[in-house]
């Protein structure tokens, strides 16, 4: 471990606290300084590198600054971004018998009739503080709760994260008819495993490279011929259902839908939202999308990886403000609706899925991609990109993606939102990595209709697009959301969880409702233009192997990530210019790069805090504060269609209650808390005014912003943020670092 320190002189200075603070190295050439660093024969990267930076501030300043340190591991450059800048400025250093029938995927009539609707749309505002009466609700088990007790007031995460199986969102708010009348109409998950007791119970998956398992023990399933000829065909069935109750959903059902398509195949009433693959990658945007055929492989062999290994499939989102969700609340934006859809379906396969949002208003991505593994985390496997409003350039789009192949653990695909200037092009020829420029599901756009009458004949995840001119007023309700709904007498499993009123005055709803930012339909139509591909990868490979035992090659990822990264690094000069058209070192455009930050969203929030490598000045005035309320937050009916209409979410949950998940068990075991520091931790730090001659750790270093940062990972169900004048908000864009004067003292920081 090697200590880094920093040096504040107020006394060098007249800049306002407004300016952006004047970094400079004690030596003209320490800014630009790196060791040579070298790769050996097996592709190990070798480096020691050092800078040192002194900040000039007279007031309270952020911790704005880049270091690297002595690489004690072997495979990565190390590099730790800390940063001194004023604070707009990005910081980042039911119980069912099993049958293994195929259960029926589509019914010969919807649940009710779209002709018979409520002529009256659900009030954008409406929110209610309980569920449905009769509502099946939810089974927790005792460990659960148990883990959610011991969890500290203020930092609590919702119960899901305790669980070690998935824990239904939609389901639980229907009655048993619902249920029963879903059952009957699409089908559901019928599958038990009646040898559950009998299969292996350890993780044997981690003794090999990326789980990639070259026998399984005899009693796992993944070798039991009885078991998977029932999982398989169930599996099957779950996906087509899903991706029929999307169709149904934006009336491209086999049934009574809207644009005159119900006697088409499956894959004819598909084209809104399936991934063309190959051909013209510009002529497909408004659809699903675009992918070469080798990257559509690709895809299916990371699902088959993620289900084969029990293992997690993730997806992560670098973007803007609008792809951020502004203006909705933060489950609303169109990556946690990735997540809200396929995670449930995913969790009937053994698999934990993720979706992880980095969007951060105002901002593009260079803060996030300076350190892409650390921050967005290892475990990506398909990496998206939406920043078009502040990242004009190929070349920010270039350095993300060549920092995301080489500092995390996977090689992700790289699905952008366009490849204008072929960027991702150049890297699929040269290195073979997967590719893709996703859709918006707009293609030949939706009905327009002239009376509310006929609007309200449509399905309800369209009427939005479908007024025309002389109706425009009804089709205005871009927002369905609130600041707060009451939780007076709320409670979870006997816990009581009510507050007699907010600790602040709440507004109506949410800020940030710019006209450049999506509403919850807009995101949530691009949420499934987003799902249907993966979808459409999941049924072909699920497929292939229900004709054969899939192959390694058809599953297995080591090598398959070992020769993209090799040829990143063969071809490490054709990427230079990105990282020179950005201004910042080429070294980003040839090596892994390691880094911590107090910005929020970050994966494994604590372990990539600047807090977790602070030496010496540990006080709890750098502590963030905690949330106001704990979870659960109270039902909320603008989370959910209204009823009657096509609830895909409830038709994929449906069935006999979720199996034990490995990966879930392996995190929901972990202690994932932040460390909160105290006033004993303190005593390691004594007061002390700066001192240029001694070293001496000072205890005035102070942090702000963000509540529960330590929760802030960018999923679905994170809850952090939960202060202010919105406090169902819930976004996880939070900008904040580690503020420091002239009586400070010195900080330490260790770096790994």
């Amino acid at each position: 471990h090697t200590s880094i320190t920093l040096e504040c002189n107020p006394a060098t200075t007249t800049a306002s606290d407004n300016d952006k603070v004047n970094v400079q190295p004690k030596t003209s050439e320490a800014v630009d300084h790196f060791h040579e660093s070298s790769v050996d024969s097996t592709g190990t990267t070798h480096t020691k590198s050092t800078i040192t930076v002194l900040a000039k501030r007279s007031k309270p300043s952020k911790l704005l600054g880049k270091m690297t340190s002595n690489n004690p591991s072997p495979r990565w450059l190390i590099f730790v971004v800390v940063v001194i800048a004023a604070a707009a400025c990005p910081v980042f250093a039911a119980s069912s018998s099993s049958s293994s029938s195929l259960p029926a995927n589509v019914s010969s009539s919807n649940i009710v009739d779209r002709r018979r609707r409520q002529l009256v749309e659900q009030n954008a505002s409406s929110s209610t503080t309980t569920p449905p009466p009769n509502a099946v609700g939810l089974v927790v088990d005792a460990q659960t709760i148990e883990r959610y007790k011991a969890a500290p007031p203020g930092q609590k995460q919702p119960p899901s994260y305790y669980s070690e199986s998935y824990l239904p969102r939609a389901t639980p708010y229907l009655t048993r008819d619902d249920l029963d009348a879903l059952h009957k109409d699409h089908g559901s998950w019928t599958l038990v495993d009646d040898k559950a007791d009998s299969r292996p119970q350890d993780d044997f998956y981690q003794q090999f490279p990326n789980r990639d398992v070259d026998k399984f023990p005899t009693t796992a399933w993944q070798v039991d011929k009885e078991y998977l000829g029932q999982f398989l065909p169930e599996a099957l069935a779950l996906t087509e259902r899903a991706m029929e109750a999307i169709l149904d959903e934006y009336g491209h059902g086999k049934h009574q839908n809207s644009f005159n398509d119900d006697t088409a195949s499956l894959e004819e009433r598909s084209r809104r939202f399936a991934v063309t693959i190959g051909g013209d990658h510009q002529a497909t945007h408004t659809a699903g999308g675009w992918m070469p055929d080798a990257s559509f492989q690709g895809l299916q062999r990371r699902l088959a990886h993620a289900i084969l290994s029990q293992d997690r499939f993730v997806v992560a989102m670098a973007g803007h403000s609008a792809a951020a969700g502004h203006g909705n609340h933060f489950v609303q934006a169109y990556t946690g609706q990735l997540q809200r859809l396929l995670e449930p379906i995913l969790a009937r396969l053994g698999t934990k899925m993720a979706a992880r949002n980095f969007g951060m208003g105002g901002l593009g991505t260079q803060q996030v991609f300076m350190a892409a593994g650390d921050i967005m985390g290892h475990d990506i496997d398909v990496l998206l990109w939406d920043s078009s409003m502040t990242e004009k350039d190929g070349a920010a789009r270039g350095v993300l993606a060549i920092q995301a192949l080489l500092a995390c653990e996977r090689a992700p695909l790289l699905w952008f939102q366009h490849d204008k200037e072929q960027i991702l092009h150049k890297i699929h020829e040269l290195t073979g990595a997967d590719i893709g420029v996703y859709g918006t599901g707009m293609v030949g756009g939706f009905p327009q209709v002239n009376t509310e009458e006929e609007l309200n004949k449509l399905p309800w995840a369209i009427r939005h697009f479908a007024c025309s001119k002389d109706i425009s007023h009804l089709c205005n309700e871009r927002y369905h959301g609130k600041c707060w709904v009451d939780r007076q007498g709320f409670s979870w499993e006997g816990i009581d969880l009510s507050m007699e009123k907010p600790p602040t005055n709440q507004k109506a709803e949410p800020g940030g409702r710019a006209g450049w930012h999506p509403g919850d339909r807009e995101h949530q139509l691009q949420a499934r233009a987003l799902t249907f591909p993966i979808l459409q990868a999941l049924h072909a490979v699920l497929k292939t192997w229900m004709n054969a035992p899939l192959k390694d090659n058809q599953w297995h990822m080591t090598e398959y990530y070992k020769t993209i990264k090799a040829k990143v690094v063969e071809h490490a000069s054709e990427w230079e210019a990105w990282c020179e058209a950005k201004m910042i070192h080429t070294k980003f455009c040839k090596f892994p790069a390691q880094g911590r930050t107090e910005n929020t969203p970050r994966a494994r929030p604590w372990e990539t805090s600047l807090r977790s490598i602070v030496s010496g000045n540990k006080h709890p005035s750098m502590n963030p504060p905690l949330n106001s309320y704990d979870p659960p937050d109270v039902y909320q009916s603008s989370l959910f269609p209204p009823a009657g209409e096509v609830n895909v979410l409830a038709i994929v949950e449906n069935g006999v209650p979720y199996a034990k998940n490995l990966a879930r068990i392996v995190d929901s075991s972990q202690d994932a808390l932040g460390v909160r520091f105290t006033e004993e931790d303190a005593k390691e730090a004594p007061g002390s005014k700066y001192n240029p001659s001694v070293i001496q750790p000072g205890k005035g270093w102070q942090r702000g912003d963000t509540a529960g940062s330590d929760n802030c990972d960018g999923e679905h169900d994170s809850f952090c943020g939960r202060t202010g004048d919105c406090l169902l908000y819930g976004h996880n864009d939070g900008r904040a670092g580690l503020t420091i004067d002239g009586f400070s003292g010195w900080g330490g920081f260790n770096l790994p």
